[in-house]
């Protein structure tokens, strides 16, 4: 049984995006100084899970209809997609999630990871002396370096961890949080026309990653899901997607193995067409370079 110490429930008004939204937070203190949370929050509102003080956002998602794709993307064409409701990360995952989750195994950290890059590189025939940089180290910077792999791995840990089950958000739910939801905000980028208020893209970064949250977030409370890391989903790259099928909780697999995966969002080296909420980028999933991150999601028929 939880050894539960104080339950606190608190409600506030935010203007988000010009939009007035109530917000309802759950925090749950244990014996054990991590958050559970036994049943879904309402709708409007969030949960906090704490993993050894270190606090993940997680922003509800309200099920709906939606159209996805840009209608001048042939990979990506305008469809109907039906979500079921979920929780997202507010954040892409920082050096600080990332290093208290996978503390005491052989990816602890930023500098392992940019390594192994290396040692990749050399086995493709690049330069041995090549030293990639680790430009931005510190809790509130994105995690990068991170490989399709690395990121399901901190996935599976953290779920061990919360007894709830994280995964990589699929293509369809990163775009309709991206878009705010059912808001419906007809943004090109997330959360705003204007790119430089949402996303650090080649245009404003001055070359390198911000410290996730310094601009503004969409509707729903989700910062960065434009610009500062690429963001890996759970898709296998669809290059000639059927928008005739079943679009209900789309994940698309591919029926041949295929090492290439959807990556979302642009990052802080990208053009501004690239991060478009509607703009989908095919990446082999053993790459994990300097603009390469993630963030989560907790699905609320899969604790």
């Amino acid at each position: 049984m939880m050894d539960i110490r104080r339950l606190n429930i608190s409600m506030t008004l935010k203007v988000i995006a010009g939009t007035m939204i109530l917000m309802s937070f759950i925090t749950i203190e244990t014996g054990s100084d991590d958050l559970r949370l036994d049943e879904p929050v309402v709708a409007g509102g969030m949960f906090k899970e704490i993993v050894d003080g270190v606090v993940f956002d997680m922003i509800y998602v309200e099920g709906g209809t939606f159209q996805m794709g840009d209608s001048a993307d042939e990979d990506n064409p305008v469809h109907r997609v039906v979500l079921d409701s979920y929780y997202i990360l507010s954040t892409e995952v920082t050096q600080d999630m990332w290093e208290t989750v996978m503390a005491g195994t052989d990816r602890e950290n930023i500098y392992v990871l940019r390594n192994e890059e290396m040692e990749i590189i050399e086995a493709r025939g690049g330069d041995k002396c090549e030293l990639l940089s680790v430009p931005e180290v510190g809790p509130d910077y994105p995690m990068y370096y991170v490989r399709l792999t690395d990121a399901k791995e901190f996935c599976r840990r953290l779920s061990a961890i919360t007894g709830r089950r994280f995964a990589l958000p699929t293509d369809a739910q990163w775009e309709y949080a991206a878009r705010g939801g059912k808001a419906g905000e007809q943004t090109p980028y997330s959360g705003s026309s204007d790119i430089g208020e949402v996303a650090w893209y080649e245009g404003n970064s001055g070359g390198r990653m911000h410290k996730v949250g310094a601009l503004q977030p969409n509707a729903l409370g989700l910062y960065d899901m434009s610009g500062n890391v690429r963001e890996w989903c759970a898709d296998n790259y669809n290059y000639n997607r059927n928008t005739s099928a079943p679009q209900h909780n789309p994940l698309y697999q591919s029926e041949q193995p295929s090492p290439y995966y959807v990556s979302r969002g642009g990052a802080w080296n990208s053009d501004a067409y690239e991060c478009k909420v509607s703009c989908r980028i095919d990446e082999h999933y053993a790459f994990g370079g300097t603009d390469m991150g993630f963030r989560i999601v907790c699905n609320l028929n899969e604790n």
